[in-house]
């Protein structure tokens, strides 16, 4: 996943930050060769080409198989949306 999908993304980028947390995991099967992750997700950048610059929270979901002994990510699915500053609430 890193190889295919992060580090690509990365050449485009001045700087990415990634961050998990509140991570969930669970694991399936006798053998416990299928899992799954969910996660809160932070994600930060600067787009090189257009110098945009984005701050986003939301969602992650890994789905993992042991495969040969290794757990490798099968699939993966984010939703994000623009960092909203945390506000008072008005009564």
């Amino acid at each position: 996943m890193v190889n295919h999908h992060v580090e690509p993304e990365k050449e485009a980028m001045e700087y990415l930050k990634l961050d998990f947390s509140n991570i969930e995991v669970t694991f399936e099967g006798s053998e416990k060769e299928f899992a799954w992750a969910i996660a809160d997700s932070a994600v930060q950048g600067k787009v090189k080409k257009s110098g945009k610059v984005f701050d986003k929270t939301g969602y992650q979901t890994f789905l993992f198989r042991k495969v040969d002994g290794a757990w490798k990510v099968i699939h993966s699915h984010s939703s994000t949306r623009d960092k909203r500053p945390k506000t008072a609430h008005k009564h």
